[in-house]
C-alpha cells in the first residue's frame, strides 16, 4: 500500500508545476533511492512520457494502466475498510410487540430489523448493553427499559429518531445518564422512576413535545436538566420522592401543565418553573421541608383545579404574586412556620379556602382582594388571632373551629352573604362574634356551639334572613342573651329550627 501512495504522489509531481521538477531529474533521483524497486509501477506506463498511459492526453486507455484496475487490490479497492457497506442499509421493520431479556436475543433480532411497529420492552440483567440496537431507528408504540442493572447509559440507541408512545425508564440501578435518546423529538408520557444512580435528565434534550412527565424515587437525581425544550405537559408534571433534587431547573420553558405535583423531594426552591402560567388541574406542594417560599412561580396566574400546600417548610407564600384564581379548593395545612397569607395579594376567587393545623399562623391576612369562596374553613390554628380577610363579601359556607387563641371574627367585616350554613365551634378564647357585624343573610343554619368564653352574640343582630339558629353549650353566655338576639332578628326572619340556650 505504501508504494501505491508513492505512485499517487508521483502522479501529483508529474502534473502542473510538478512536471517541471520531473524534467529536472527529480524522478531519476527518487528512482535511485530504490523506493520503487520491483513494484512494477514504471512498467505500468504511469510515468513513461512516451507511452500511451495515464498521462498521455491522446490515450483513451488511461484506466488500462492498472492504477484503477477493478481487479486490483489497490487504493480504491471495494474491499478496503474505508469503503465498507452500511450494515443498517438492508434492514426492515418488525411488526408486533417485543420483549428482550438478553443481549444475545437482541443481537439475533438486530441482524434483520431496524424498526419496531409496536412496543419494545427491554428487561433484566441479561441485557448487558444496548450497542446491538445501534441500527434501531423507530418504535411506533411504547419504549420500556426496566431493571437493566448492567446498563450505565442508553448510547446504543443513538440512532433512534422516533417513539410513538410512552417512554418508561424504571428501576435501572446502574443507569447514570439517558444519553442516547438525543434524536427523539416527541414522546407521550415520560416516566423516569426508581433509577438509583441517575444524576439528571440529560439525553432528552431533543424532546420538544410530551403529554406528561413523571420523575419519581430517583435517589441521586440532582437536576431536571435535559427537558428544556418542553413547553406544555397536558397530562401533568409529577416530581415525587427525589431526596437529592435541589431545584426543578430544566423546566424553564414550561408554560402550562395539566397537573403540578411536587411531593417529598429535597427541593430548596421552586426556581426553574418561572415560565409556568397555568395549571389546568390540581397543584400539590407537599412534604418538601426545605421549600420556604413560592419563589419561582412568579408567572403563575390560574389553577383550574385545587391547590394543596401541606407539610412544607413555608414561612411565606411570596412568589405567587400573580395568582388570581383557584377554581378548586385552596388548602394550606400543616405549614408550621407560616404566619400569614402574604404573597396571595392578587387572589380574587377560590372554590374553597381551608386553613388547618398551621401552628404559627397569626392571620389569614395577605389575601385582601379575595371576594368570594365556595367554602371558608379555619380549623385548629392554635396561634391564630385575626382572620384578616377584609375583602371577602360572600361565601358558600363558613366554619371556624378549634382555634385556641381566636377571640373574635375580626377580618370578616365585609362578609354579607353566606349561601348555606355557618358553624362557630370549640374556639376556647372566643368572647364575641365581632367581625360578623355586616352579615345580612345566611341561607342555612347558623350554629354557635361550645365556645366556653363566649359572652355576647349581639354582633349578628343585623341579620335579615336566616335558615335556622342553634346557639348551644357556650358556658359564659349570659342568660337571656339568645332570646334578645331572636327578638332583634325577628322570629319571622328565621325560616328553620331555633335551638338556643336560655
Amino acid at each position: 500500500m505504501k508504494n501505491r501512495f508513492l505512485v499517487l504522489g508521483l502522479l501529483m509531481v508529474a502534473s502542473g508545476a510538478g512536471a517541471a521538477l520531473a524534467q529536472e531529474g527529480v524522478i531519476e533521483e527518487i528512482l535511485d533511492t530504490g523506493l520503487l524497486e520491483d513494484t512494477g509501477a514504471l512498467d505500468s506506463g504511469v510515468l513513461d512520457s512516451g507511452d500511451s498511459g495515464f498521462l498521455d492526453s491522446g490515450d483513451t486507455g488511461s484506466m488500462d494502466s492498472g492504477f484503477m484496475d477493478s481487479g486490483d487490490t489497490g487504493f480504491m479497492d471495494s474491499g478496503d475498510p474505508y469503503f465498507e457497506e452500511d450494515p443498517c442499509a438492508d434492514l426492515g421493520p418488525f411488526v408486533g410487540d417485543l420483549v428482550f431479556s438478553s443481549t444475545e436475543a437482541m443481537e439475533t433480532w438486530a441482524q434483520d430489523y431496524n424498526a419496531v411497529k409496536g412496543s419494545l420492552r427491554l428487561v433484566g440483567l441479561g441485557v448487558q448493553d444496548l450497542s446491538t440496537l445501534n441500527c434501531l431507528e423507530s418504535v411506533s408504540g411504547n419504549l420500556e427499559l426496566v431493571r437493566l442493572n448492567a446498563v450505565t447509559d442508553l448510547s446504543g440507541l443513538n440512532n433512534l429518531a422516533s417513539v410513538g408512545g410512552n417512554l418508561r425508564v424504571v428501576d435501572n440501578d446502574a443507569l447514570l445518564s439517558l444519553s442516547g435518546l438525543d434524536k427523539v423529538p416527541a414522546l407521550k408520557q415520560i416516566d423516569i422512576e426508581g433509577n438509583a444512580s441517575l444524576l439528571s435528565l440529560a439525553g432528552l434534550g431533543g424532546v420538544h413535545s410530551a403529554t406528561g412527565l413523571q420523575v419519581s424515587s430517583n435517589t441521586t437525581l440532582r437536576s431536571l436538566a435535559g427537558v428544556e425544550g418542553i413547553s406544555a405537559l397536558p397530562d401533568g408534571l409529577y416530581i415525587t420522592g427525589n431526596p437529592s433534587l435541589g431545584e426543578p431547573a430544566g423546566l424553564n420553558a414550561l408554560q402550562s401543565t395539566g397537573a403540578l405535583v411536587i411531593q417529598d423531594n429535597g427541593l430548596r426552591t421552586l426556581r426553574g418553573l418561572d415560565s409556568l402560567r397555568s395549571v389546568d388541574g390540581e397543584w400539590v406542594l407537599m412534604g418538601n421541608p426545605r421549600v420556604v417560599s413560592l419563589a419561582g412561580l412568579g408567572s403563575l396566574v390560574s389553577v383550574s383545579g385545587g391547590v394543596i400546600l401541606r407539610d412544607n417548610g413555608l414561612s411565606s407564600l411570596m412568589g405567587a404574586d400573580q395568582l388570581t384564581r383557584v377554581d378548586g379548593e385552596l388548602r394550606v395545612q400543616g405549614e408550621s412556620s407560616l404566619r400569614n397569607l402574604s404573597g396571595l395579594s392578587n387572589l380574587t376567587s377560590v372554590g374553597a379556602l381551608v386553613l388547618q393545623d398551621n401552628a404559627s399562623l397569626l392571620s389569614a391576612g395577605g389575601a385582601k382582594k379575595l371576594l368570594f369562596a365556595e367554602r371558608l374553613e379555619i380549623l385548629a390554628n392554635p396561634a391564630l388571632i385575626d382572620i384578616g380577610l377584609e375583602g371577602l363579601v360572600r361565601v358558600g359556607t363558613l366554619k371556624v373551629i378549634g382555634n385556641k387563641k381566636l377571640s373574635n371574627l375580626v377580618g370578616l367585616e365585609h362578609l354579607a352573604w353566606v349561601d348555606q350554613g355557618v358553624l362557630i365551634q370549640d374556639n376556647e378564647r372566643m368572647i364575641s362574634l365581632r367581625g360578623l357585624d355586616g352579615l345580612l343573610q345566611v341561607g342555612g343554619t347558623l350554629r354557635v356551639i361550645s365556645n366556653p368564653a363566649l359572652k355576647s352574640v349581639m354582633n349578628i343582630d343585623g341579620l335579615r334572613k336566616l335558615g335556622g339558629l342553634e346557639i348551644l353549650a357556650n358556658e359564659a353566655l349570659p342568660k337571656g342573651a339568645t332570646g334578645s338576639l331572636v327578638i332583634s332578628i325577628g322570629p319571622e326572619n328565621i325560616g328553620g329550627v331555633v335551638q338556643v340556650q336560655q
